[in-house]
């Protein structure tokens, strides 16, 4: 299993969470929050995006990663950053995320 430190980054490049991944799989990234100094405003976005996951309020969901969109968040893994796709963080302080956008397989 890898383990990997990352950052989760505001659009300034400040550090506002680490995370430990354990597990890379079909493009997400599966950790375990170490640390975090998310502003409140952002944490709440992200709490309401895992509501929705976890509830499957698909009609909200537009809303809820639009609103996290907006904060133009980042991850660092290693030397390198990456844009984010998607970031939950849940209850229990496991995170999940894609640094690259799912791609739609649907033929015909």
């Amino acid at each position: 299993m890898p383990h990997f430190d990352s950052s989760l980054l505001d659009q300034d490049g400040h550090e506002l969470a680490r995370f430990a991944i354990e597990d890379i799989l079909e493009g997400w990234h599966y950790a375990k929050l170490v640390w975090h100094a998310i502003p409140n405003e952002i944490y709440k976005s992200l709490k309401w995006y895992d509501e929705v996951v976890a509830d499957q309020m698909l009609s909200y969901l537009d809303s809820a990663l639009a609103a996290i969109d907006s904060y133009h968040l980042r991850i660092r893994i290693g030397d390198k950053v990456h844009p984010i796709y998607s970031l939950r963080i849940t209850d229990d302080n496991d995170v999940s995320f894609r640094i690259t956008p799912v791609t739609n397989y649907r033929t015909g």
